[in-house]
């Protein structure tokens, strides 16, 4: 059975995406992640498309895999952007 074009919140949260439906609001609004869609004005079911979803998982250089795949490529991309420091680097000697 093939996957459906739809991705719904439960299905972007659990298997997708490693972060919450916070972070993803916040994404949407910056536009650094695919917009939701609704079936009907003023609907409160949201969806994303597959295709847009998959597309922006290969810009990132993640393919549609588990939570916890993607979150360990996303963890090393920020990681090199921002490495995190530990309070003891700063000790003074």
């Amino acid at each position: 059975m093939s996957k459906s074009p739809f991705i719904d919140k439960t299905e972007l949260h659990n298997e997708i995406v490693p972060w919450s439906a916070s972070t993803t609001d916040r994404q949407e609004a910056r536009g650094l992640f695919p917009k939701r869609r609704t079936l009907a004005p003023g609907s409160r079911r949201v969806f994303w498309l597959r295709s847009e979803i998959e597309s922006w998982l290969k810009a990132q250089g993640v393919g549609l895999a588990s939570a916890h795949e993607a979150e360990a490529v996303i963890a090393v991309k920020i990681e090199r952007v921002a490495p995190v420091v530990s309070p003891t680097s700063f000790r003074s000697a």
